[in-house]
Order: C-alpha cells, then sequence, then structure tokens
C-alpha cells in the first residue's frame, strides 16, 4: 500500500486526486492535536483561577462559559485570555469604535462573537459555523452572557452572501473558515466589501497561495496590515500571567499550547475610503 501511495503521489494526476483528501487529512491531523493536548490538560492539576469558566485576561475579560470546552481550538489560552493574542491590540482598536454589524464566519464555541457583543452593546452580531455542536454551543453561551437578543446564528456564509448582502462603514467581518477565504473573498466580492473592515486568519498551510491571493485583492480596496502569530514555545517562555507564577515551563507550554500547524497570519483590512468605522 505504502509504494502505491508513493507512485500516486509522485504522478501529476494521481497527486490530482489525492490532494483534496491530503488537505484534508492535515486539518484532521490538527485537531486531533488540540484533543491530546486538552486531554492531557484535565489531567493536571491547574490553578483554581480556572474553576469559574471565565475569562481572566484580554479583550473579553469577564466573558463567561457554561463548561470547560471550545470547539475547533484549545479552551485553556481562551479561559486564560491568552488566546490569540497576537491580536489583543487590534481587537482593542475593534472595540474602541461603534459597529452596527458584526459578522463571525467560523464562528466556532463563540469566543469573538459573543466577545465582540459583550463589548459593543449596540451591536447585532452574525455568527456562522458549519458544526452542528459549534453552533448550539454559541447559543449557549450567548445565553450566558445575555446576548442572544442580538446574535443570530447561521450554518453558512457563502460569496452569494456577500454578494447579495450589504456592508457599511459601521459593519466588522471576522473570518476564520479554514482555507475557504479563498473561495470567499475574491474579485468579485471583495468590492461589496470596500466601506467594511475586516480580520481574516489565513491558511497557507492548507494553501500555501492564499495570503498571496487575498492580499493582492485587497490591496486594492484596503490598507492590509499582517500580524503573524506565536510558537506556543515562545508563549511559554515569555508570556507572563499570574496565576501561571508558579508553574514550569513545559506546565505553561500546556496551558498556552494553540496547537498551530505552522506560523499563521491574520489581515487586518480597513477600507481606503472614508475611515473604517464611525465614530
Amino acid at each position: 500500500m505504502r509504494k502505491i501511495l508513493i507512485k500516486l503521489v509522485r504522478n501529476p494526476l494521481g497527486w490530482k486526486l489525492l490532494r483534496p483528501f491530503a488537505r484534508f487529512g492535515s486539518f484532521l491531523i490538527h485537531q486531533r492535536r488540540i484533543f491530546e493536548h486538552d486531554a492531557y490538560r484535565s489531567r493536571q492539576d491547574l490553578s483554581d483561577s480556572f474553576s469559574s469558566n471565565i475569562v481572566l485576561h484580554g479583550p473579553f475579560r469577564g466573558m463567561r462559559y457554561p463548561e470547560q470546552l471550545a470547539t475547533g481550538s484549545s479552551f485553556l489560552p481562551k479561559l486564560l485570555g491568552s488566546y490569540e493574542a497576537e491580536l489583543h491590540k487590534v481587537i482593542e482598536e475593534f472595540c474602541a469604535a461603534r459597529w452596527e454589524t458584526i459578522i463571525d464566519v467560523g464562528c466556532a464555541e463563540g469566543y469573538y462573537a459573543v466577545g465582540m457583543g459583550l463589548r459593543q452593546p449596540q451591536a447585532t452580531i452574525k455568527a456562522y459555523d458549519l458544526d452542528d455542536h459549534a453552533r448550539r454551543m454559541c447559543r449557549s453561551i450567548s445565553d450566558l452572557n445575555g446576548i442572544s437578543d442580538r446574535l443570530t446564528i447561521g450554518k453558512t456564509f457563502t460569496p452569494d452572501s456577500i454578494l447579495q448582502g450589504s456592508f457599511e462603514k459601521e459593519t466588522l467581518l471576522i473570518s476564520d473558515c479554514e482555507g475557504y477565504e479563498k473561495k470567499l473573498f475574491t474579485s468579485k466580492t471583495i468590492p461589496k466589501l470596500q466601506h467594511c473592515t475586516l480580520l481574516i486568519e489565513t491558511h497557507d498551510f492548507i494553501d500555501i497561495g492564499i495570503s498571496t491571493a487575498l492580499g493582492e485583492l485587497f490591496a486594492q480596496t484596503h490598507e492590509v496590515e499582517w500580524i503573524k502569530s506565536r510558537d506556543d514555545i515562545q508563549k511559554a517562555k515569555y508570556y507572563d500571567y499570574p496565576e501561571l507564577d508558579e508553574m514550569d515551563l513545559q506546565s505553561k507550554e500546556q496551558i498556552y499550547h494553540e496547537g498551530r500547524p505552522a506560523i499563521m497570519e491574520w489581515m487586518v483590512c480597513r477600507p481606503k475610503r472614508n475611515g473604517h468605522h464611525a465614530n
């Protein structure tokens, strides 16, 4: 079997057939690593600070979780408030603005959808995720945090959703959709978003051309800022959260671990015309 697979991989036609399965396999490996690390953590003696299921730090400090569980990502970094700390500065910038609509594509259990809803009490939140369990969790967390009356949850957000929608300068769109961003943001859909501010996580480990292609497309309508993720080992060495002061480096790494398969990049896309948000 191994020899047959090697021959198929080396054959252009064979690789064309196998490539979609290989990409999906890398995604599954990523999810398994997250599960294994969360399972490891669940066996550790963690600080009592984590027992309340309340986010301790970061832009969504005070947000409540009904249980110690996240979907598609590690839970403890979210509870600690270190999750995607690379974005905290820009998230605070967003929180200081005034948005009418916030759209979260690939919302998972609702960390950003509910978190931004808490920080933007006047905003309507629209969250989307293909996973049924993720949508149920998002509803549960929104209920617990008292924003359900402003939050709608859907399954799919497609290029047609953009083409048929209205996206003004008071709209913030957050995207983390595991490579689908290359199909979602195109030369046809981006002009509809020219007044909208976007935060997009790109997944070049799935398709190495995603960030390059989107960077070129958005450069026509937006000022694009790039932010890179940090390695989990570097977080353990240099992040400073008081709840972890007494832990050794290995234990800290297990808490901070987000399990990314590569150094990731986020695009912060601010419209070139008429400012990027309402004051």
